[in-house]
């Protein structure tokens, strides 16, 4: 696709935080000066490798910066407190992204094994700021970060499932972003709420699963080959569920599905869905800038698809030029 989509998933390739990576230009800098030079360097090559990966600096911001955002400013939180608690799940996000990237054989061990335990220092104690230690935003926090552990060895198991059903992968992509709730938790304890709202909860959820479905078409090839077969691919092979991995006859059927079928525009269909039960849910909740995200992303969702689409109509037009 020309217009490059946000990265912001875990399995296969989560969040690579493009735009988290000029933001938190500075803190980087600040976090990394502690560290061992070699295992500095290493991660700084890791993190400059991730932001290539994430498209344009114009991309989208992952949906959760805006959304915590937004729900910090509805509850009065100071502008410094939400950048404190979105660079601590920034920390957090790469420190799970490390290891996942090592499972997937995507990154050195090296560096998993010193760097996300340093990452998650700097998490731990950034929010030990505002938490004191018998605060019930801890037990909320450890049980996020292990949910999201959780989904990712799930998903990692259910993509060598052909049969696996879309319902099934979306829940599990689902969990694997309950990392990403850390900030709206964080609000939600320092305003003296007893949780985060539902509506917000749900809205994050549809957010979550539509960019990492939208990941998983740009990288649908890569992970077929790795005997990978994602929410995309079960979404464009439709009815059809192979009895073994076949991943070479799957990607010829992937592919005659993409060219001679409606089942791209129906994904498509499937992710907009998603981000207009988000967006009616903010709207209900007159969360302005977060609604204003969602039209933002819906709008880059066309986009995407538009270009999907032309690739496709050239596509086409080489095969029937060529008989």
């Amino acid at each position: 696709m020309a217009d490059r989509a946000p990265r912001d998933r875990f399995s296969g390739c989560f969040l690579s935080s493009a735009g988290n990576t000029g933001r938190w230009r500075a803190r980087w800098r600040a976090t990394l000066s502690g560290w061992p030079q070699p295992l500095a360097r290493a991660f700084t090559l890791h993190l400059r490798s991730l932001h290539r990966q994430g498209g344009s600096s114009g991309s989208l911001p992952p949906y959760w910066v805006p959304l915590a955002a937004a729900y910090g400013r509805a509850e009065h939180i100071p502008g410094r407190t939400i950048d404190d608690l979105l660079w601590a799940t920034t920390c957090l996000s790469f420190a799970v992204r490390i290891q996942d990237d090592v499972f997937d054989h995507d990154a050195d061990a090296g560096i998993s094994l010193f760097a996300a335990p340093l990452l998650q220092k700097e998490a731990d104690l950034l929010l030990a700021r505002y938490f004191p230690p018998a605060s019930a935003f801890w037990p909320a926090y450890t049980g996020m970060i292990g949910t999201t552990i959780d989904g990712i060895a799930r998903t990692a198991e259910i993509h060598r499932n052909p049969r696996a059903s879309i319902a099934t992968v979306a829940r599990m992509y689902m969990r694997e972003c309950a990392i990403f709730a850390i900030p709206l938790a964080a609000v939600a304890a320092i305003a003296h709420r007893r949780r985060v709202p539902q509506y917000l909860m749900e809205a994050a959820n549809h957010c979550a699963l539509v960019g990492q479905a939208v990941d998983d078409l740009t990288d649908i090839q890569e992970d077929l080959q790795r005997e990978k077969v994602n929410l995309a691919a079960l979404f464009l092979i439709g009815d059809r569920r192979p009895t073994g991995p076949r991943t070479g006859p799957l990607q010829v059927h992937i592919a005659q599905r993409i060219l001679f079928s409606n089942r791209m525009a129906a994904f498509f269909s499937y992710l907009r869905k998603h981000l207009d039960k988000a967006g009616s849910l903010l709207h209900d909740a007159r969360m302005d800038d977060a609604e204003a995200y969602i039209s933002s992303y819906r709008a880059a969702l066309s986009r995407w698809e538009n270009a999907a689409q032309y690739a496709r109509s050239v596509s086409l037009d080489r095969i029937v030029r060529s008989r």
